[in-house]
C-alpha cells in the first residue's frame, strides 16, 4: 500500500506520464536505445536491479554497450562540431533541463520521495558538467526511483 493520498497519486501519475513522453521523445532520436521505458518489468529484472543498486556496477554495465559509446561521443561540448550537432546538442540540453526540473520539483514537493534525492543530485551534477545525455540518463534513474515508490 502506498503512503501517498489518492490526490497525490493522481498528480504524480500526470507528472510521470509527461516524463515518460519526454523519455520516449529522446528514445526516438536515438533509435529507442537510450532508455527502456516500459510500463511493466519482470520480477527477475526487478530482483537484478535491486541487487545492482548501490553496487557501482550499473555504470560499468551500461558503459560497456556500443550505444553508450556513441552517446559518449555526442555528450559534451557541441560548439566545435557541425551545425547539425550544435542543434542536437541544444535540443538535448533543453530536454535534459526540462526532465531534471520536473523530477526535482517532484522530489522537493513530496518528502516521501527523499530516497530518490541521490539520483536527482547526480542528474544535476552531470547537467552542470554539460553531460546532457548522461544527465538525462540519471534523470531516468530518478524517474524509475519515483515510480518504485508509488
Amino acid at each position: 500500500m502506498s503512503d501517498f493520498t489518492q490526490q497525490e497519486l493522481n498528480e504524480l501519475s500526470v507528472e510521470l506520464n509527461q516524463l515518460e513522453e519526454d523519455f520516449l521523445e529522446l528514445n526516438s532520436l536515438f533509435d529507442d536505445q537510450l532508455f527502456s521505458v516500459a510500463t511493466e518489468s519482470s520480477q527477475e529484472l526487478d530482483a537484478l536491479e535491486v541487487a545492482l543498486e548501490g553496487s557501482g556496477l550499473e555504470e560499468d554495465v551500461s558503459s560497456a554497450s556500443n550505444q553508450l559509446s556513441v552517446l559518449d561521443a555526442l555528450d559534451g561540448d557541441f560548439s566545435a562540431q557541425s551545425l547539425e550537432m550544435q542543434w542536437i546538442g541544444g535540443w538535448l540540453k533543453k530536454k535534459a533541463a526540462k526532465i531534471i526540473r520536473k523530477i526535482l520539483r517532484l522530489v522537493r514537493k513530496y518528502s516521501k520521495l527523499k530516497a530518490c534525492i541521490p539520483a536527482v543530485t547526480k542528474a544535476v551534477k552531470l547537467f552542470r558538467a554539460r553531460k546532457y545525455i548522461r544527465a538525462a540518463k540519471a534523470g531516468y534513474s530518478a524517474y524509475r526511483c519515483i515510480k518504485k515508490r508509488l
